[in-house]
């Protein structure tokens, strides 16, 4: 459709209130990875490191420590690209 032919009019178009689908825009740059792989590792070293009997333990494990950061360990951060 012509009215959908750039980017912009897409993005209006799908931001509409009567539209299920929303989108999130992540910058083109891949810097912001580095937090996400950064996070993981301290989950990953944190509560995955023992055996599990089943999947409600693995949940249970990452929840508790989700839980934990967002209680405790959480920090704001300033977030700027120099690239």
């Amino acid at each position: 459709e012509k009215e959908l032919d750039t980017m912009d009019k897409r993005r209006e178009w799908l931001m509409k209130k009567d539209k299920r689908i929303v989108f999130y825009y992540t910058p083109f740059h891949g810097s912001w990875l580095n937090h996400v792989e950064y996070r993981f590792g301290i989950l990953n070293a944190k509560c995955l490191h023992e055996s599990f009997n089943s999947p409600g333990q693995i949940y249970n494990s990452i929840n508790g420590f989700v839980d934990l950061w967002n209680d405790v360990l959480a920090k704001p951060t300033k977030w700027k690209y120099t690239g």
